[in-house]
């Protein structure tokens, strides 16, 4: 654009200079003088831009850019250009200091940017171009081979029709041929091994390539400001708008070094974002907030109920849904005006954490870079140390280990959102697991792995393990003995749970007939005992009970 501006203001001054000599001998002339000085006097201003605030959100982000116009008294049509390639035509905001009045701001597509490479993307065509050159080299050096070897092949008669070559003249001969057909098929092939080599890594190489060139390849956003000053100046115009291809999800760490201290929450981001331009330095804000979801409240219409008619179909009516409108957009400019927009160790340690109404937003004082590569880049926004209360669980029936669990209190005011959270223990990473803030407990539980020090055993009783007919009735009778011993040198609290079958039917009779003290959960069979094991200590629990049927019916589950 640029230099069609500078070739226009070329043929202008030079029709200006021979304007009436023009004139006279031609009117088509004449007319290309008018029409080259509105041309001419339409060309937008254009400056570069930089990135200075990112808020990103669940889905989408909020893009703010700045950059300085040098502008004439009067009318002013200022353009920032080669934007990001998904913006919200309808989120775009601009901002101008007092005494500047912007008459309008307007979305434009461009098709015809010229976007410079990215030192990752010459890196790589630098890469390809190097495999390209040596494929060819393998390729003529192979050619050379063969063509030696039909040389060869070619002058295999030796001596002539009247005199043949002596023995040792012929031994000679065949020991050449021997060893140059050898040396030529021995390199061939190593050439067939290399050449096989860089074929991969081009391939791969394009593969890297793709959606890199499909990028460049995709038009880009221009946004045009119409802008009115008193006098000429130097102005700083400022941008606002949403991008759709960026994004952030919560992840956490949980940390837990000793039973006996507060379990440590970390609290990270992944940012992903492929908008089509990297983000370098940027104030980089995170926020709860999902402009796609909307913010209007549903409504429920008239339910109406019609009689089926004759025909065989309803009539139809406004059926029961709840109805939805996207305001997205409102939200974001009533964001931007109560923030002053319109008109005027760990990265935790640098975060600053605003609870809003209706979200929340952690700002990084830091710079960041996020790169627009579509992968995960971590930031760590929050770490915190929560009470926990630890104790251990087991089923032996499922499963015969005693698992350690830790339940975590006091998170309700940290803003946590669904994600997942990475356990540790004694620094070793034990498992991965879900963490769900909507939980109505105030109590979150995370399982930090089996503990060996805790030997449990469930046992068959024989003599409570048998079969027999009273009547018209049939009795299986089950009998376990369950043994708890604690191999550590410190207390712990043990909740282990078991089961008893619930019947379906009444000609099905349970009868519960030791339970060691368990509280037994009549609608659900669960047996729970809550033991408190001192060091070394072994503790003996009894499961017995009976099922009683018809004995011409089979019941299943038993």
């Amino acid at each position: 654009m640029r230099n069609v501006r500078e070739n226009v203001g070329k043929v202008y001054r030079y029709l200006h200079q021979n304007e009436i000599s023009f004139m006279k001998k031609s009117p088509i002339l004449a007319l290309l003088l008018l029409w080259g000085g509105s041309l001419l006097a339409q060309v937008p201003i254009e400056a570069d831009s930089k990135i200075k605030e990112v808020t990103v959100y669940l889905q989408n982000a909020q893009i703010t850019r700045e950059a300085q116009f040098q502008v004439s008294k009067g009318d002013n049509i200022l353009k920032f250009a080669n934007l990001e390639e998904s913006i919200d035509p309808g989120s775009i905001q601009a901002a101008a200091p007092d005494m500047v009045l912007l008459n309008s701001v307007r979305h434009e597509v461009n098709y015809l940017r010229d976007q410079p490479l990215s030192p990752e993307m010459k890196l790589l065509q630098d890469s390809l171009q190097l495999t390209a050159d040596a494929i060819q080299r393998n390729k003529a050096e192979t050619a050379i081979y063969g063509q030696e070897f039909q040389m060869i092949q070619q002058n295999q008669t030796i001596g002539s029709k009247e005199k043949g070559l002596s023995i040792d003249a012929l031994i000679k001969m065949a020991d050449f041929y021997r060893a140059r057909v050898s040396a030529i098929q021995s390199e061939q092939f190593k050439l067939m091994l290399a050449l096989r080599k860089l074929e991969q890594t081009q391939v791969r190489l394009n593969a890297q390539l793709a959606p890199m060139r499909a990028r460049l390849d995709q038009p880009s956003n221009d946004i045009i400001v119409n802008l009115k000053s008193d006098y000429a100046r130097s102005v700083t115009v400022a941008l606002r708008y949403v991008v759709t291809g960026a994004s952030w999800t919560p992840t956490y760490d949980l940390r837990a070094t000793d039973l006996s201290k507060p379990i440590r929450l970390d609290y990270r981001a992944d940012v992903q974002q492929s908008t089509g331009l990297d983000w370098k330095g940027v104030q980089l804000t995170l926020s709860t907030g999902d402009p796609n979801r909307g913010g209007t409240k549903p409504e429920l219409t008239q339910w109406n109920l019609y009689p089926a008619s004759n025909y065989g179909y309803v009539t139809p009516g406004k059926p029961m849904t709840a109805m939805y409108k996207n305001e997205d957009k409102k939200e974001m400019e009533k964001s931007a005006e109560d923030d002053g927009f319109i008109g005027g160790g760990t990265l935790a340690n640098y975060t600053t954490v605003s609870e809003g109404a209706v979200m929340t937003e952690f700002k990084i004082s830091v710079p960041q870079n996020i790169p627009a590569d579509g992968k995960s880049h971590q930031a760590f926004i929050q770490s915190n140390e929560l009470p926990a209360s630890f104790h251990h669980f087991a089923a032996p029936k499922l499963d015969k280990n005693a698992f350690l669990l830790a339940g975590v209190t006091g998170w309700e005011s940290l803003n946590l959102l669904p994600g997942t959270v990475n356990i540790f223990f004694e620094g070793t990473y034990v498992s991965r697991a879900a963490l769900n803030p909507a939980s109505t407990s105030d109590t979150l539980n995370f399982s930090m792995g089996r503990d060996p020090k805790i030997v449990i055993t469930r046992d068959l009783l024989k003599d409570h393990n048998k079969q027999r007919t009273i009547g018209t009735n049939k009795e299986r009778s089950f009998g376990y003995e369950i043994t708890v011993r604690n191999t550590k040198t410190t207390a712990v609290t043990l909740d282990l749970q078991d089961q008893v079958p619930v019947s379906q039917d009444a000609t099905v009779i349970v009868k519960t007939e030791e339970i060691s003290g368990a509280d037994h959960n009549l609608e659900t069979g669960l047996l729970t005992w809550k033991l408190n094991l001192q060091p070394n200590e072994t503790k003996k629990l009894r499961l017995v009970y009976s099922i009683k049927y018809p004995k011409n019916m089979t019941v299943q589950g038993i």
